[in-house]
């Protein structure tokens, strides 16, 4: 059996071509925003949450807390997705530090990773094998 995941990024339509890839190997779920996450999260189990971290918030989570949106994902992994395998997905490098440095300091960030968004498509396809692959080391 494929191994489900969910990708959660607001500008879901842009990235048809990494979903595409991702679906040669994995049964595939997406949304746009954090609010249908909740409900496909309630309905469904995945095995792993792709998850943009520079979302609106949408009113869900206070504006200062997700710095204006440029945090939100990461807010929403602390509140919500804590301890459930998520790989972070986002155009800024900056992340990739912070999140190491949470998972070096906090057990609960154990099961997270974080990939920056490339223009090669089959980038999301690699990292995701290579997550799963390291995710029970």
């Amino acid at each position: 059996m494929k191994k489900r995941i969910l990708v959660i990024d607001e500008n879901i339509k842009d990235y048809t071509n990494y979903i595409d890839a991702l679906r040669t190997e994995y049964d595939v779920d997406d949304c746009g925003y954090i609010g249908t996450a909740r409900y496909k999260l309630h309905k469904n189990n995945y095995d792993l949450i792709i998850l943009d971290i520079m979302m609106p918030t949408l009113g869900l989570f206070p504006l200062e807390e997700t710095t204006y949106g440029l945090r939100t994902g990461l807010v929403y992994y602390e509140k919500e997705l804590i301890l459930r395998p998520v790989l972070f997905w986002s155009l800024n490098s900056d992340f990739e530090k912070e999140i190491k440095n949470k998972k070096e300091n906090d057990p609960d960030w154990n099961k997270t990773g974080f990939l920056l968004k490339d223009p090669d498509y089959k980038h999301l396809l690699n990292g995701v094998n290579h997550f799963l692959k390291n995710l029970n080391k």
